[in-house]
């Protein structure tokens, strides 16, 4: 889905730069908005479902999709940021985990464009080559890897 941010924002030229001509905000926040659209990313275990081991970032499994526990608060925020941004995944996962993500992704209609698997390289590359400006997971360590990048951390904290 793609959302015209000119037409529900009504934002004009200052909102881009100061008064001094100056850009406000990072290239890649400011392409996207200038192209009217936003891309945001979301984390897959532990933000779509809850089903993880205690204290750490891992699921409890990586293929059982029908025990994962949604997490319904992620899955309405998506929704609700699916409003003005197309969404996409970005999980550490092994990219042969795509089908099982899938397949949790449509038994609970969320509104997902794409899934990038790292295969526990840096989500960095992915997000910034996909042009996300917003990105949600509950690795508090990523922050320190988007730092810099334009790209807004949200730490999602398991339920």
């Amino acid at each position: 889905m793609i959302t015209y941010f000119y037409k529900t924002s009504r934002l004009g030229s200052s909102f881009f730069k100061d008064q001094t001509g100056t850009p406000k905000y990072p290239m890649n926040f400011r392409k996207f908005i200038e192209a009217n659209q936003f891309l945001f990313s979301f984390d897959f275990d532990g933000v779509l479902h809850t089903s993880m081991v205690p204290g750490t970032i891992h699921p409890l499994n990586y293929d059982k999709w029908e025990t994962w526990k949604p997490y319904k608060a992620m899955h309405n925020q998506m929704r609700k940021d699916a409003q003005i941004a197309d969404i996409i995944v970005v999980s550490s996962r092994h990219p042969d985990d795509e089908d099982v993500m899938w397949k949790f992704i449509r038994a609970y209609n969320l509104p997902v464009e794409q899934i990038h698997c790292t295969n526990m390289e840096p989500k960095l590359p992915i997000l910034q080559n996909a042009g996300a400006v917003r990105h949600y997971d509950d690795n508090p360590n990523l922050k320190r890897e988007l730092e810099g990048s334009g790209i807004e951390f949200i730490l999602v904290k398991h339920i």
